[in-house]
């Protein structure tokens, strides 16, 4: 990644102090497009003390730096660290009898092949603002008294203004301290062309909120005229109060970037007084999109939902491609089972429960049909061989007595001469005979009559059975006309 700034510029007024505390690197009016490194310092400790603590730390850390690293590499955080400790080092070569109590806050700004690194202690504040989209996309947390009573609920926004103990900071760069404060070390790599990187002391920000600044640097002027800005906003300002601006003029990236992780979205979360700032102050219209965004990067920590928050356009295509009516049409149809899983029982069981009645009713009446069928034609069968064996009984045995209700095609003009029953004769015909078709047999469902073509004189001679057999022949013989006699 090649990063090219524009001419940066710088601020370093007294204020209504009598000397000047702040420390600014490179020099005022000194900076030029082809630095990579800015430091400012906000010195402490009354007169000389302050002003020798920032000088020291920032002649110290600068030296360190340049003279180990080059911005076509990437500056290791190991080597930002050793900086620090070197500039610790110095100060307490400066105090050794520490009876000065020097010290000094820190703002660290450094471009290299990897984005920019960014490192702060104390109030002095680090920003990366997004003129394009009014976006302040990071804001150092300052370390100071107030903020912490702030985040632990001791004291509101408001009321961090006017707290008697303002000043008082948390961590500082001070010579002969038992433990040495830590920086906190962003790198950033999300860098666009038009982005402005601002360092400042906490004099400019006495009567600077960060809605000025935004509007400031969204103004479509020329820097130093934002400068000038910058400088009239903060005149009455009763500390000393230094900035350094800085533009991102173009970002070329690389094939081989030697890229570091992005931890500004991490920082900037963190920053509980910058999210309730722009959520109470801020609006769309005033903010534009960083209240949504560093709402969206507080919760998720992503950086890439800002270019997403500023094209809601393609977010929203998906929603015509899904185009739910289509799918929205099973519907209706999805809907019909619905009113049967309401009732479990009646709606679903009873067209069951009709349905296999229905069913089986037709079943059973198919049933009787066929079963009455069947019973008909076995009566009609029945009948049918029961009435061709009469037939063929009264071919054969003419003299026999014929029923009354059955009447013989052959025998029309005959008439039926009925006799009763004797036992002794049906025995008789029944132990002599033959079995053969000249005996018939009473059928089921007919009068037991026994028909004789015998005489008395062939009962007498019943043992006969050649006599029986003769005078049978010569009856059958006699025709079909002939009536037989009935003997008692």
């Amino acid at each position: 990644m090649k990063i090219k700034i524009a001419q940066p510029f710088a601020i370093h007024q007294i204020g209504k102090r009598p000397n000047q505390e702040d420390s600014i690197y490179p020099l005022l009016n000194t900076a030029s497009p082809k630095d990579f490194l800015f430091i400012l310092c906000d010195g402490m400790g009354g007169h000389e003390c302050g002003e020798v603590a920032s000088g020291t730390v920032i002649q110290t850390i600068s030296s360190f730096i340049k003279s180990r690293f080059t911005p076509t590499d990437m500056l290791p955080e190991a080597m930002l660290e050793e900086a620090i400790d070197a500039a610790y080092n110095a100060l307490d070569e400066q105090d050794k009898d520490g009876t000065k109590k020097m010290g000094t806050t820190l703002t660290f700004l450094c471009f290299h092949r990897g984005g920019c690194t960014v490192a702060h202690i104390g109030d002095s504040r680090i920003y990366h603002i997004r003129p394009n989209t009014r976006e302040i996309l990071y804001r150092s947390r300052d370390h100071s008294l107030i903020y912490d009573l702030f985040e632990i609920g001791e004291l509101t926004k408001d009321e961090m203004k006017t707290a008697k103990n303002k000043n008082v900071i948390t961590r500082v760069i001070m010579a002969n301290q038992e433990r040495r404060s830590k920086a906190d070390i962003v790198h950033i790599t999300d860098i666009q062309e038009g982005d402005y990187f601002y360092l400042c002391s906490d004099g400019m920000l006495e009567h600077m909120e960060d809605k000025q600044l935004l509007d400031i640097f969204g103004y479509g002027i020329p820097d130093g005229e934002k400068r000038d800005m910058l400088i009239q906003e903060t005149d009455d300002s009763n500390d000393n109060h230094s900035g350094i601006i800085v533009r991102i003029e173009s970002v070329e990236h690389e094939e081989n970037d030697l890229l570091c992780p992005n931890n500004e979205p991490e920082a900037r979360a963190a920053n509980k007084i910058l999210l309730a700032e722009l959520s109470e102050t801020g609006s769309v219209e005033d903010t534009g999109d960083s209240v949504m965004v560093v709402g969206r990067s507080a919760q998720a920590q992503q950086p890439t939902e800002e270019p997403l928050q500023a094209e809601p356009t393609p977010m929203e295509e998906p929603a015509p491609m899904a185009e739910p009516a289509p799918m929205a049409e099973p519907a209706p149809a999805m809907e019909e089972p619905k009113p049967e899983k309401s009732d479990y029982s009646e709606p679903i069981s009873e067209p069951k429960r009709k349905k296999k009645m229905k069913s089986s009713g037709t079943g059973k009446i198919m049933i009787l049909a066929i079963v009455t069928l069947i019973a008909v034609i076995a009566v009609a069968i029945y009948m049918f061989m029961g009435s061709g064996k009469d037939d063929d009984n009264n071919e054969a045995t003419p003299p026999q007595t014929e029923q009354p209700e059955i009447k013989s095609p052959k025998r029309d003009n005959a008439t039926p001469v009925k006799r009763p029953n004797t036992s002794n004769d049906v025995k008789a015909g029944k132990s002599k005979n033959t079995p053969d078709a000249n005996s018939t047999e009473p059928q089921a469902g007919q009068p037991s009559t026994q028909e004789s073509t015998t005489n008395p004189k062939k009962e007498e001679a019943g043992n006969d059975a050649s006599v029986i057999t003769k005078k049978l022949d010569t009856h059958a013989s006699s025709g079909e006309g002939s009536q037989s006699t009935n003997h008692e």
